[in-house]
């Protein structure tokens, strides 16, 4: 028996869905926790788009106005301390923020709380005096 491409790839799936994950039903409130999550993903997300752009407007829908963070030089404390650094910090230099495995947990019925941990690369390039330097950086 001869199986195209896109049926082997259905019946994988199916077997997937069918042996190996258990039933799942998917309630309203799973839905808010799952609209939570991504939520909370795009915001990680539009911060390595903020500083790789150089475009630090998009860090107010990023922080509180009372955030504190830490960038590896110390604690800076408020959105316009942080945007300061960074703009410092990444003057000259083009870089690239990767983000991956994010674990983010949501909790709660009434009030929810969130805790998120994402791991980052981050890849900066020389420009300048600086060209044809490139410093990684690795975090969570």
């Amino acid at each position: 028996m001869y199986l195209s491409t896109t049926s082997a790839i259905c019946l994988l799936v199916t077997t997937l869905f069918t042996y190996i994950l258990p039933a799942y039903t998917i309630y309203t409130e799973d839905l808010s926790v799952i609209n939570s999550i991504v939520s909370i993903e795009q915001t990680l997300n539009l911060f390595a788009r903020s500083v790789d752009t150089h475009n630090y407007a998009l860090l107010d829908s990023v922080f509180s106005p009372d955030a504190t963070a830490n960038f590896g030089n110390g604690y800076v404390d408020g959105l316009p301390a942080i945007k300061s650094e960074l703009q410092t910090d990444l003057t000259g230099k083009v870089s690239q923020h990767a983000l991956s495995t994010h674990m983010i947990d949501v909790s709660g019925n009434q009030t929810r709380t969130a805790s998120a941990s994402t791991y980052l690369q981050g890849t900066f390039f020389g420009q300048g005096n600086l060209t044809g330097q490139v410093l990684h950086s690795y975090g969570r």
